[in-house]
């Protein structure tokens, strides 16, 4: 079945359609098949992405990241600019209207690179400004994984994937790579869920929980 019409047919999520002040956002989702879980911040510049195999808090306004195995001590790091990424050329262009998920309209975008199709993807642009923080975090995870990324349709930066608005479906010709299940935009974080860890050791953090926000074919 050709892709739009699998992203259409799997385009069923509940989302809200405003943010109340002061709220965190929760987003759930599923990347290339792994559930990971982002609570943003937007008057901290706070994101904190946790998967099953670790958890990373990014403040922005005071460049640090703090990175958390399920059982280990937090490593705290100073945030650098991502490495430019290797052989860019990307293009993100709408191919028409998407569908309507919960009174909110979706635009179907593809991925290109040279003259190759690597991605489409359903887009919401009207959540962009809103899902800043955390697409800089995961764009910080992804470089400091120290995975090649950026290498034609091989591994596409998420960077990308969110240039024209939060993804909520993306997908290569045989299988998704990210999958929305969940937004909720009056998320009110549980006790000390965003606060900076009281314990922490500096320096570069385990490699099992960069492995977990590496960009993946």
């Amino acid at each position: 079945m050709p892709i739009r019409r699998m992203l259409f047919a799997a385009a069923l999520l509940s989302m809200l359609p405003q943010a109340s002040a002061g709220a965190a956002i929760l987003i759930e989702a599923r990347k290339h098949g792994e559930a990971f879980r982002m609570v943003v911040d937007n008057s901290q510049q706070r994101a904190l992405i946790a998967t099953a195999r670790g958890e990373s808090l990014v403040d922005l306004r005071r460049g640090e990241i703090y990175l958390r195995a399920p059982s280990g001590v937090a490593r705290k790091m100073r945030i650098e600019r991502p490495a430019q990424l290797v052989g860019g050329g990307y293009r993100v262009e709408p191919w028409g209207p998407g569908p309507v998920i919960s009174g909110h309209s979706t635009v179907y975008h593809v991925i290109t690179h040279g003259e190759d199709i690597c991605a489409e993807m359903l887009v919401s642009g009207w959540m962009k400004p809103f899902v800043a923080p955390v697409v800089q975090a995961l764009d910080l995870l992804e470089d400091l994984s120290g995975t090649p990324r950026g290498r034609g349709c091989e591994r596409i930066p998420f960077a990308v994937y969110a240039a024209q608005g939060w993804p909520i479906l993306a997908g290569k010709i045989d299988h998704l790579t990210f999958e929305t299940r969940n937004v909720e935009f009056d998320y009110r974080p549980r006790e000390r869920e965003l606060a900076l860890p009281a314990h922490y050791e500096n320096g570069r953090p385990d490699r099992v929980v960069l492995e977990a926000f590496a960009p993946r074919p």
